[in-house]
């Protein structure tokens, strides 16, 4: 399970190796975007980051506890498919005592890989020192499918909205539909025109008016 150096560079022939911090590993999606295809190249979790979940599966927190054992079964399944190569790196770096974004950065740097986090800050420093980043809710971003005004949806309805007229349901991908006037179809299903969208910091609202048919 644990290769030295040399060796990702030999295996990096099936595309460029990605480090894996330990925010990417709690995520849980690695396996599926894997399996996907959209992803190529060896996977290599720092010892260090398995440090760090293990140290999280004892903490008081219990958000933390089971955000890491989450990350752990992943990497325990991704271990045992046959399809996915991963190993852990017993990284050479010198200064341990470190802070862990500048410890990952320079493993990646070191191992010629790519980044893959769902950290912000990380990911921009990353970026600005040159190092290729994935993402995780950047590509989740990207896939959420864009909802034009005039489109018709069909959305079930289940709180109440802002005003006292709007029934609000949700999209599988959890953006906000607000329905005006249909306060009177709360908990049923219906059809939607959509009359304008709003970006918020949280998402994409979507504004719309029950279907009527011509």
């Amino acid at each position: 399970f644990i290769i030295p150096y040399v060796r990702f560079r030999q295996d990096a022939s099936s595309g460029q190796p990605v480090v894996l911090d330990a925010d990417a590993v709690m995520d849980g999606r690695i396996l599926q975007i894997i399996r996907s295809g959209f992803l190529h190249g060896r996977l290599i979790v720092p010892r260090f980051v398995l440090d760090d979940l293990q140290a999280k599966v004892d903490s008081s927190s219990n958000a933390d506890r089971h955000r890491a054992q989450r990350g752990l079964d992943c990497l325990e399944q991704m271990q045992k498919a046959p399809d996915v190569q991963i190993s852990i790196h017993d990284t050479s770096i010198a200064d341990e005592s470190e802070v862990l974004h500048s410890r990952l950065i320079e493993t990646t740097r070191v191992l010629g890989a790519r980044l893959m986090t769902v950290d912000e800050n990380l990911a921009k420093v990353a970026k600005i020192q040159g190092l290729d980043v994935l993402n995780i809710h950047e590509l989740d971003d990207a896939l959420k499918p864009t909802i034009a005004v005039g489109e018709r949806i069909r959305i079930a309805l289940v709180r109440t909205g802002k005003e006292d007229h709007q029934a609000v349901g949700y999209l599988p991908d959890g953006t906000m539909i607000v329905v005006n006037h249909a306060i009177a179809k709360m908990g049923s299903t219906v059809d939607a025109i959509v009359i304008s969208t709003l970006q918020t910091t949280s998402g994409t609202m979507v504004f719309s008016e029950l279907y009527k048919p011509s």
